[in-house]
């Protein structure tokens, strides 16, 4: 799928299939992988996205993106209907 392909309902969808309930969150991590992408050309690895919500919220931590994400970067980029991060395996 490509990248322009992604839709709202599309990563609600993805979501659900993997029992995720998409709070504000969610959405800003999903918002700022596909701005990234679309910028980089390459999926923003853990690390990025957690100094990312920390301009957010300080106290954001890798565990708590563990917990929004269970599935880590490669869920976060298939529900933002990005690649398969390429450290994935």
């Amino acid at each position: 799928m490509e990248s322009d392909d992604w839709t709202r309902d599309l990563a609600i969808t993805r979501a659900t299939e993997e029992k995720l309930a998409l709070s504000n969150l969610h959405w800003e991590i999903i918002h700022f992988a596909r701005q990234f992408y679309a910028e980089y050309q390459y999926t923003p690895i853990q690390r990025l996205i957690v100094k990312h919500m920390q301009n957010q919220q300080p106290a954001f931590s890798s565990m708590d993106l563990q917990n929004l994400f269970p599935g880590g970067p490669k869920q976060i980029c298939w529900i933002s209907g990005l690649p398969k991060p390429k450290r994935c395996v």
